[in-house]
């Protein structure tokens, strides 16, 4: 479905300027916005094994410079050495990879049913472990 909004400027300024410093397209902003503000996850879709297992190898669709930026501002939360607008930043980012996590599980939860197997099992099966540890 398609919806054409007219925004005021500063409205529409400031939605691309959230969605350049979270690395996402407008369109994927609104919709991640819209998401959280009704509570709801649009269903799943229909995938095949091969289309789930893509969608979970896109280290959930977030910009490396983004990944750059949310390392960063956590180190300065962790020395409690962040600005507000530092901690302003990091919590819209923090929502951004939460929003990216769902969406992520999503497709671990329907792979994992296609397979038969438990989720935390499909996992390890991925290689799948926490950001920060990827080594262990």
């Amino acid at each position: 479905m398609t919806i054409t909004l007219d925004l005021p400027k500063t409205m529409e300024d400031k939605l691309r300027q959230q969605a350049a410093r979270k690395g996402l397209s407008i369109d994927r902003l609104i919709l991640l916005e819209l998401e959280q503000q009704i509570g709801e996850q649009a269903p799943p879709e229909s995938l095949t094994e091969l289309d789930l297992l893509k969608k979970i190898n896109l280290d959930l669709g977030i910009a490396p410079k983004v990944w750059e930026r949310y390392d960063y501002l956590t180190e300065r939360l962790q020395e409690e050495a962040l600005t507000e607008e530092e901690h302003q930043e990091l919590l819209g980012l923090i929502d951004l990879v939460e929003a990216a996590n769902v969406e992520r599980l999503g497709y671990l939860i329907q792979l994992a049913k296609m397979r038969g197997v438990p989720i935390a099992q499909l996992m390890t099966d991925l290689g799948i472990r926490p950001r920060g540890h990827e080594d262990e």
